[in-house]
């Protein structure tokens, strides 16, 4: 059952350009720092917009936006949070982190990995 999993997880990796197959992106939880022009008013703007993060449920926190999504076939709901670090005027620097909401979570079939890049296109 295992081997399947590792199948499928790899196949949604390659589906998605990812082709370095390594521990890290065979986890569940990822996280990644990034830049933009955006402020997190800004940023919230677009994700509320989306397609995809329009569904989930956004919740503004001190310095950043949680988003949680709910069970679909991939995962068993997904957490992301979007954490401001620092404001430089036109640039501001953010922490991406995506982990999935059960903790006990062994597979997410490349779901973090592909809000993580759906983000990124978003706020660039």
């Amino acid at each position: 059952m295992s081997l399947f999993f590792f199948y499928m997880k790899k196949y949604r990796l390659k589906k998605m350009g990812i082709n370095d197959i390594t521990d890290q992106n065979f986890g569940v939880r990822h996280s990644k720092r990034f830049n933009s022009k955006l402020s997190l008013s800004e940023i919230k703007n677009k994700l509320i917009s989306d397609v995809i993060f329009k569904k989930m449920k956004l919740s503004e926190i001190e310095n950043g936006l949680i988003l949680k999504s709910k069970m679909d076939w991939y995962s068993w709901g997904e957490e992301i949070r979007i954490i401001q670090q620092s404001n430089n005027g036109s640039d501001f620097d953010y922490q991406l982190i995506c982990s999935p909401r059960f903790k006990a979570t062994l597979f997410d079939f490349g779901k973090n990995i592909e809000n993580i890049k759906r983000i990124e296109k978003l706020t660039k």
